[in-house]
């Protein structure tokens, strides 16, 4: 309605209209175009968290017509946004085979925990900076009853995963968290986790308090949605440019990026989260992974 205003279409005498548009012919990484489509820009909008946000957006299609939408005025149509792009997904293991015995006892890392609600997928990841690269390696728990009726198509990814020792399928049909705590502790032994993190839904803050009175190991509590996602997904995203890493046989983790979608909310802040439309697809490998790099200075 604007533009037919300005192009003389429509007329109005009560409305002023002026828009704020980057010139076609510039890129999106311009900070001309940046600045051209931000009114406030050096004030209000900050250039190096634009930057930033480009970087981001390089990460899949719908990441980088998110970006044009919100910071240079450019119309594209999405449903719902990829989180990763699936080529940058499927670079992170080529030529990685690192297992976590090959680091040395002492090394830094950082601990994300992402429980189940009573039944389903549980996923510990550790998250290891290593010469400016972040080294994932992650281990989910599912109850054998769980893996009995789930769909072949699931069943398949989860029966390589537990081939590889990336999946651990345990007795019952209700989420084992002694092997998880025993996990996290195994972890613990080896390296130094400098801060670990646990979302407090589905039991995690009873979780925690049991690891400490056990083991005497901290567990921050980590909310998910867009609290979480904004500063985490931003870091993740900007690791796939600079170097995220995690080994070809982490079946989970790879579909959990292939999986995770993400919603923008008006003010460019950002929620990852699942397929709205198929909720046998799971996130949580990468959601534990986000919670572990939230905690990274």
């Amino acid at each position: 309605y604007c533009c037919e205003l300005m192009d003389g279409i429509k007329k109005n005498d009560r409305y002023f209209v002026h828009i704020f548009e980057a010139d076609e012919n510039r890129s999106a990484d311009d900070p001309i175009a940046w600045e051209q489509a931000s009114p406030s820009y050096g004030h209000a909008v900050v250039p190096t968290l634009l930057k930033t946000d480009y970087l981001g957006a390089q990460m899949s299609p719908a990441a980088m017509a998110a970006f044009e939408t919100k910071r240079l005025n450019r119309w594209h149509a999405y449903n719902e946004n990829g989180f990763i792009d699936s080529e940058l997904i499927e670079k992170c293991p080529i030529g990685f085979s690192k297992t976590l015995e090959d680091y040395e006892e002492g090394t830094e890392a950082f601990l994300g925990v992402d429980l189940a609600q009573t039944n389903d997928l549980s996923t510990v990841s550790i998250l290891i900076p290593q010469d400016g690269e972040f080294h994932a390696f992650t281990k989910s728990f599912l109850p054998r009853v769980t893996f009995d009726k789930t769909q072949d198509s699931v069943k398949a990814i989860y029966a390589k995963a537990v081939s590889t020792g990336h999946l651990e399928l345990t007795d019952g049909n209700h989420t084992n968290l002694e092997n998880i705590h025993n996990y996290i502790e195994s972890l613990s032994r080896h390296f130094d986790l400098d801060k670990c993190g646990i979302d407090p839904a589905a039991g995690g803050v009873d979780f925690g308090k049991k690891h400490y009175d056990q083991y005497s190991d901290e567990l921050i509590i980590v909310s998910q949605g867009y609290d979480l996602s904004n500063a985490a997904s931003r870091l993740l995203r900007s690791a796939f440019i600079g170097g995220f890493k995690f080994h070809k046989d982490d079946v989970l983790l790879a579909w959990a990026l292939q999986n995770g979608r993400v919603k923008e909310g008006l003010k460019g802040d950002m929620w990852v989260h699942k397929p709205t439309n198929n909720n046998a697809l799971k996130i949580d490998p990468l959601i534990a992974t986000m919670i572990a790099i939230s905690l990274v200075p």
